[in-house]
């Protein structure tokens, strides 16, 4: 299962350049090109706040709830974009390629 995206909690150095207020949550701190999170219009910066509904506790939380989660499964993130825009955006889970090579 893969969603295509990193995330840091928002106290955290890498999400410390996003204004935000309470500390629930997670930031976007990285997107992969072509991955599920781009192609559901994810951005660096973008603040997720619940995941089917769930409220997101922290970075934790969330690593739990992806981890149950299938490919082609489809789940609606909730957030904030640049600490006002509401977000909302249907992301549809990917199976994660394999890195290895095999072969020689």
């Amino acid at each position: 299962d893969y969603v295509g995206a990193d995330v840091a909690g928002v106290l955290s150095p890498a999400s410390s350049n996003v204004p935000m207020s309470p500390t629930s949550g997670v930031v976007i701190v990285s997107v992969a090109p072509r991955g599920p999170a781009d192609l559901a219009g994810l951005q660096v910066g973008d603040r997720l706040l619940k995941i089917d509904g769930h409220a997101i506790v922290d970075q934790a939380d969330l690593r739990n709830r992806e981890a149950a989660l299938r490919p082609g499964q489809s789940v609606l993130l909730e957030g904030e974009r640049e600490g006002m825009q509401s977000l909302a955006v249907k992301l549809t889970v990917a199976k994660r390629q394999s890195s290895t090579v095999s072969g020689a």
